[in-house]
């Protein structure tokens, strides 16, 4: 079961006559090439650990999520700063991004063909400018986000014991108190998971070129409002239950597919083949 429900998040459709054979084959195929997948799931068991031998509750996983999300932030801002598309590299749906022009539907062949012109002719100086300005902006805006998040977990799932914290040094102030033990470590393992996925895939991969500025700026907010809505409306059940430690292996279970789907999505994005207008 486990292996149909990732082929259905991981993969495109098929057959259910061929649902059984189909499955193990793209299963194993995604792992196969993409090993910091591997890397992704394995971290991603981590809490389990923490529910069955450290007697983690609901707030201890959801919050060890919140961190990840902190991470993720900041190697977001190495990927910004990193970020050199190359206009051969990219393909039509990045290209137009740099589409500024309010529009009823994508840019037509002729508009893409002048939109890569465009951002041929443009020198470094110009990419620099807007890093200047995105950068602290991304910075500003997802540090509100998490510190929102963050409240809203301290206040829901944390108890009177936790306070409820309202801005950015008591969210913090409050995390660093119960950031300690298994729960430090498993937050350092899932940050370092997702700087090797950056260092593999975007820098050595080569994804840094085929990217755009704006794309990478927005691409964490997808991810927490998919998968933490999720997480969130899992966790305030689990909660309501006493924590019950199946309800929290569901819990990491549903984040683990769910992640894994967003991380193949991401790659196999940045992987298309690049469609030439001619």
């Amino acid at each position: 079961m486990p292996l149909v429900l990732m082929t259905l998040l991981l993969t495109r459709p098929v057959s259910p006559r061929r649902v059984n054979l189909t499955s193990l084959h793209h299963v194993a195929r995604i792992f196969q090439v993409r090993p910091t997948l591997w890397v992704l799931v394995a971290v991603n068991v981590l809490p389990l650990v923490g529910v069955l031998y450290f007697g983690w509750k609901t707030f201890d996983v959801v919050f060890t999520y919140w961190c990840e999300n902190v991470a993720i932030g900041v190697i977001n801002v190495l990927r910004m700063l990193t970020c050199n598309p190359d206009v051969e590299q990219l393909s039509d749906s990045e290209v137009a991004v740099a589409d500024t022009a309010e529009s009823n539907g994508p840019p037509s062949p002729d508009k893409i063909r002048n939109l890569r012109r465009r951002l041929a002719q443009r020198g470094p100086l110009v990419g620099w400018l807007e890093k200047l300005f995105l950068i602290p902006f991304f910075c500003f805006h997802y540090g509100m986000f998490c510190m929102g998040h963050g409240a809203f977990i301290f206040s829901l799932l944390g108890g009177p014991e936790r306070g409820e914290p309202t801005n950015l040094d008591q969210v913090f102030g409050s995390s660093r108190s119960v950031l300690h033990g298994p729960l430090l470590l498993t937050v350092g393992v899932l940050a370092a998971s997702h700087l090797w996925s950056f260092i593999k895939n975007y820098l050595w991969g080569g994804e840094y070129r085929r990217v755009m500025l704006m794309t990478i700026m927005f691409r964490p907010y997808g991810r927490i409002v998919l998968l933490h809505v999720a997480i969130l409306f899992g966790g305030i059940a689990a909660q309501a239950l006493g924590s019950p430690i199946w309800m929290l292996v569901l819990l990491v279970a549903g984040k683990v597919l769910m992640d894994a789907a967003l991380h193949v999505y991401e790659h196999q994005t940045l992987e298309r083949p690049v469609l030439t207008t001619a």
